[in-house]
């Protein structure tokens, strides 16, 4: 499918981000942005509904519309894989071909391949085949309906990228900064500063709050290399900044805007794939082992049962067990 292009020059752009995979103990975490080009200033444009003939955030439309939405309505381990890998490759159907394995995923978002002898082993032994569950001829109809309806509302999708952080980078950072949190916010930030548009069209970056944090400026000074950032606001609701040619705003639900989103289901589906990778590795080597998500309870019954596996593969604890 050809590149997304709108024939109009950007008015603003719209950028959204957020992560999947915070709170598990195995696998990476993984942080995404999205970015917008719109015909009008990004709070006055509804982009759900200027694109309501392609995408619906309600799953009720069933499958006739293309289901963006926070990933954890998109997904659930019961309702399987389907939809939000249908949501994420139509995404990424809009900026290039769809990728067709887990390494041509990872290096399509992150804008790199996986070196060999880095990070997690298993995410560099036989690539896991895509689409795992969707259909590909549902996967180009939904992302031919999206391009026709951007096409037409005067939108571009200009950039997916994500920043999949292994286990062995996640450990060392934490054990820098003492903190996943400070981790978490780092990384976002970093992945917004190398994507942040340097034309000077006005741009705003939406993007959930991380914990309880309230007070973001000296880590947007810090990715930013900027020494003063005018702080707009700071309160449990939402957090605003000025930067460069627009806002960034940490806010409460944030992704109710569709650009944060995108961010959501790209993050989930890549981890979600990192996971398959995870599991495909162990399971072939464990008789009988039972695949996991990586979530702490779960993760300790993995960790023991594929222990003696491990020790005979001289895998490191570092670059299995994320110690946060």
């Amino acid at each position: 499918m050809p590149e997304n292009t709108s024939p109009r020059s950007p008015i603003a752009r719209w950028i959204g981000t957020d992560e999947a995979g915070y709170g598990p103990n195995l696998g990476p975490l993984v942080i995404s942005t999205t970015s917008w080009e719109l015909p009008a200033p990004a709070l006055e444009f509804d982009l759900y509904a200027v694109l309501a003939s392609a995408v619906d955030r309600d799953s009720s439309v069933g499958g006739t519309k293309l289901h963006l939405a926070d990933s954890k309505q998109v997904y659930s381990p019961g309702r399987g894989l389907a939809s939000l890998e249908t949501s994420a490759l139509a995404l990424l159907a809009q900026t290039g071909p769809i990728p067709k394995t887990f390494q041509e995923l990872a290096a399509r978002l992150t804008g790199e391949a996986l070196r060999e002898g880095e990070g997690e082993p298993w995410l560099r032994s036989e690539s896991t085949a895509l689409p795992v569950a969707a259909s590909l001829t549902e996967i180009e109809r939904h992302a031919g309906a999206l391009q026709s309806a951007c096409a037409a509302a005067g939108v571009r999708i200009a950039a997916l990228r994500s920043d999949m952080v292994e286990t062995p980078r996640f450990n060392v950072e934490c054990s820098a900064a003492g903190s996943k949190g400070v981790v978490l916010s780092r990384t976002t930030l970093q992945l917004l500063e190398r994507n942040w548009p340097t034309d000077g069209v006005p741009t705003l970056a939406t993007c959930d709050k991380h914990g309880g944090r309230n007070q973001y400026g000296a880590l947007l000074s810090e990715a930013f290399g900027d020494l003063f950032i005018p702080r707009l606001e700071e309160s449990p609701a939402i957090s605003r900044y000025k930067i460069r040619s627009g806002e960034i705003r940490f806010q409460v639900r944030a992704e109710q805007y569709l650009p944060t989103a995108a961010a959501s289901i790209l993050s989930k589906y890549l981890r979600e794939i990192a996971m398959e990778q995870f599991n495909a590795f162990w399971v072939a080597r464990v008789p009988g082992l039972k695949p996991t998500k990586g979530y702490p309870e779960d993760a300790r019954r993995y960790r023991k049962e594929i222990a003696e596996k491990q020790a005979e593969l001289r895998i490191p604890d570092f670059a299995l067990w994320r110690e946060r």
